[in-house]
C-alpha cells in the first residue's frame, strides 16, 4: 500500500545520511577520525491527508481504511525498523487552503504525507512539501498538470494512473462511434489539459470534433452551453467533468437530447461516481445513450 511504500522510502533516506568513507591509498596512515552515526529515532510519523467528510468522502472514507490497514501490516512484520504514528487531517476542513507550513497543517513535524485525494490541493502543497524533503504519497490525484513536476524527483508519487491516459481511452471510445463529435468540458486546471488530450489524440486518429464548449463549474446555469453543444447536431456527445459540474451539465443536457440524433454520450471517470443518485431521474431514452471510461484494476491471467 501506499502508507507502506512511504514508510520504507522514510526510512531508508534517514539511514543514508552519511556517505561511506574511502579509504586512503597513499603510503601514510590516515589519521584517525571518529564518525557520528546518523540519529534516527524509534517513531516515523507519517500525516495523513484525505476527505473523512464532505464531497469526496465516498472515496476519502474508503482511502482511509486502506492507510489503517498499510499501518496494521507494517506492525505484523516480523522485524519492525521503527514504529509508524500516523497523524489524520481531515482534508474537506481546509476547505481547499493550506497554511504555510507543515507543522501548521499537522501540529507537528512529519516525515511522509499521504495524500491529498484533491488535485488542486496536491499542485497546492507540494511547493512546500519538496523544499521540505517531505515524501508525499497521492492516492487520488489523476490530474495532467502533475505528470511532470519540477525538481520532485522520488519525493512525489501518485497511486493512480495519470488521466493521460483516460483521455486516450475516451479519444478511442468517441473515435470508435464513426461520427462526428462535440466535446464539453469543466473549464478549470482538471479539465482544459484533459480535453486537450482528447482532442489532439482524437486528430490523430482522424475523427472530426465539430465544436468545443467549455462550461464553468460555478456557473449554476448551464442553458447556454447546452443550446450550443444541442446546435451542433453531433451525434457523438463527449463530456470531460468532476463529480458535481459534470453530472450538472448533463441533467442540464439531458432533456434537450433527441435519440434520434445522438446515438452515445461518453464520460470521463469522474462523472461516473455519483451516477446511482444524478442520473437516476434522466429520462429513460436517454440512459441507454450514456458511456463512461474508468481505470479499471483485474486479475491478470500468466
Amino acid at each position: 500500500g501506499a502508507l507502506a511504500i512511504i514508510a520504507l522510502a522514510a526510512v531508508a533516506a534517514a539511514c543514508s545520511d552519511e556517505e561511506p568513507t574511502t579509504p586512503s591509498t597513499t603510503s601514510s596512515p590516515a589519521p584517525s577520525t571518529v564518525v557520528d552515526a546518523p540519529v534516527v529515532d524509534d517513531q516515523l510519523t507519517i500525516g495523513v491527508l484525505l476527505p473523512a467528510t464532505g464531497q469526496g468522502s465516498e472515496l476519502g472514507t474508503a482511502m482511509l481504511d486502506a492507510v489503517a490497514l498499510a499501518e496494521r501490516e507494517i506492525d505484523s512484520v516480523g522485524v519492525k525498523l521503527r514504529g509508524v504514528d500516523l497523524v489524520v487531517v481531515d482534508e474537506s476542513s481546509l476547505e481547499g487552503q493550506l497554511p504555510p507550513t507543515l507543522d501548521d497543517l499537522f501540529g507537528t513535524t512529519v516525515e511522509a504525507i499521504v495524500g491529498p485525494a484533491s488535485n488542486l490541493l496536491v499542485e497546492r502543497l507540494l511547493p512546500i512539501t519538496i523544499p521540505a524533503e517531505v515524501i508525499t504519497c497521492a492516492p487520488a490525484a489523476s490530474a495532467m498538470s502533475l505528470d511532470r513536476v519540477p525538481d520532485s524527483g522520488p519525493l512525489f508519487v501518485r497511486t493512480i494512473p495519470s488521466d493521460g491516459l483516460q483521455a486516450s481511452a475516451l479519444a478511442r471510445a468517441l473515435d470508435a462511434d464513426g461520427a462526428d463529435i462535440v466535446l464539453a468540458y469543466v473549464d478549470d486546471p482538471f479539465g482544459q489539459p484533459f480535453v486537450e488530450q482528447v482532442e489532439a489524440q482524437l486528430a490523430s486518429l482522424g475523427a472530426m470534433v465539430v465544436d468545443t464548449v467549455p462550461f464553468d463549474p460555478l456557473d449554476p446555469d448551464y442553458a447556454p452551453e447546452v443550446s450550443r453543444i444541442i446546435a451542433t447536431g453531433a451525434p457523438s456527445i463527449g463530456i470531460v467533468g468532476d463529480a458535481e459540474a459534470g453530472p450538472r451539465l448533463l441533467q442540464a443536457l439531458a432533456p434537450e437530447i433527441d435519440p434520434d440524433v445522438v446515438s452515445s454520450i461518453w464520460m470521463n471517470d469522474a462523472m461516473r461516481v455519483p451516477a446511482e443518485t444524478s442520473y437516476r431521474r434522466l429520462d429513460d431514452q436517454v440512459k441507454p445513450l450514456l458511456h463512461g471510461v474508468s481505470p479499471h484494476s483485474r486479475d491478470v491471467e500468466p
